[in-house]
């Protein structure tokens, strides 16, 4: 039975990522107000990997299909990376051609624009490559639970973010692998996300039994009362290692690998998947069904609508940003449907 609360998520998860990445205008001009809305906007990909723990922990994949998938997300990577250059009107040489294959956040590159946002697709072939192991794991609930704990732990707690990995990758560059290497991009804290979702899955039950003591007022009002706590201690503990008082705008801003990142992702995905009630809705779906397409092609489709627009002061505002998104997410949309209509052209978005 399909779970709609899951494809809503998908769906906001979607926007917020599309709201997100068009963003920098804006937040340089309206400043620290508008970081509380990138704060919100920060679990955009985070909410993906839980939702992805959620659903697949559980499954079998043969090394096979991983293979095939991993061959095809690395090839459509580099397609709509070099889409992307074409929009932001950079030249076809071989050095942009090596860097197509070879680089996805390197802002040095030859593209012509930083590549950041493909992080996510290195981040999912990561998973893929380890999920046949967290699905073993799975099967033993002790096992599961102690070893996401200890994931969870160094991602967010020791190493804020995986330092060690990403000390690590950077020490291989001048190897094939410079940044596509999976593992890096792990070290966004996917994996502990990942095993988060899986987390969910695996104590529904008693999650389900705790939440109904819960009505969503009351809910949200206690996670806000919570998320400013964790806002004051990360406050005074940084005020404490500086000695000196100092509102620390990393507990505030855009970074999902922070504590109150994980808290807000948490409450999000509980709120939506256990209190929220559940509805089926056709434009949703085909939402939810097309995130991984809609993620490939806002990126050189929205280079295009940033150039276009965001030379209009009139737009650079939080509302400005609000009516590009869903520009942006009704021509992706678009775009998906019709390349759907012929087999051959649909795999370009599946």
């Amino acid at each position: 039975m399909r779970k709609y609360n899951i494809d809503i998520i998908k769906v906001l998860a979607i926007f917020l990522v599309l709201f997100l990445h068009f963003d920098n205008p804006v937040r340089e001009t309206f400043g620290f107000p508008y970081h509380i809305i990138i704060t919100i906007c920060s679990t955009a990909v985070p909410l993906f990997l839980v939702s992805s723990g959620y659903l697949t922990i559980e499954k079998n994949y043969s090394y096979k299909n991983i293979f095939i998938k991993i061959i095809k997300l690395l090839i459509l990577a580099t397609l709509y990376k070099f889409l992307t250059m074409l929009a932001m009107g950079g030249e076809v040489t071989l050095k942009s051609i090596a860097d197509l294959i070879l680089d996805h956040t390197y802002k040095g590159n030859s593209l012509g624009y930083d590549t950041g946002p493909f992080w996510y697709i290195y981040a999912y072939i990561a998973i893929l490559i380890m999920q046949p192991v967290f699905s073993y794991i799975y099967k033993n609930t002790k096992l599961f639970t102690s070893f996401s704990i200890i994931v969870i732990f160094y991602t967010f707690v020791l190493l804020y973010g995986s330092i060690l990995l990403d000390h690590f990758s950077t020490n291989i560059k001048g190897s094939i692998f410079i940044n596509t290497f999976p593992l890096k991009q792990a070290s966004q804290s996917a994996f502990a996300y990942y095993l988060i979702g899986g987390l969910f899955k695996k104590y529904e039950g008693k999650i389900k039994q705790y939440i109904a003591k819960f009505n969503i007022k009351k809910f949200v009002s206690i996670s806000l009362l919570s998320y400013f706590v964790i806002l004051i201690i990360g406050t005074l503990y940084v005020s404490f290692l500086n000695n000196r008082f100092e509102f620390n705008l990393s507990y505030v801003t855009y970074n999902y690998r922070t504590m109150t990142g994980l808290f807000l992702t948490v409450i999000a995905f509980t709120l939506m998947n256990y209190l929220m009630p559940s509805f089926k809705n056709k434009v949703l779906l085909f939402i939810s069904k097309n995130t991984l397409g809609i993620y490939f092609i806002h990126i050189p489709l929205g280079f295009l609508i940033k150039r276009a627009l965001f030379n209009y002061d009139i737009l650079i505002n939080p509302l400005g940003n609000l009516i590009i998104t869903i520009i942006l997410l009704t021509l992706c949309c678009l775009i998906i449907y019709g390349l759907k209509l012929n087999k051959l052209t649909a795999k370009l978005v599946e």
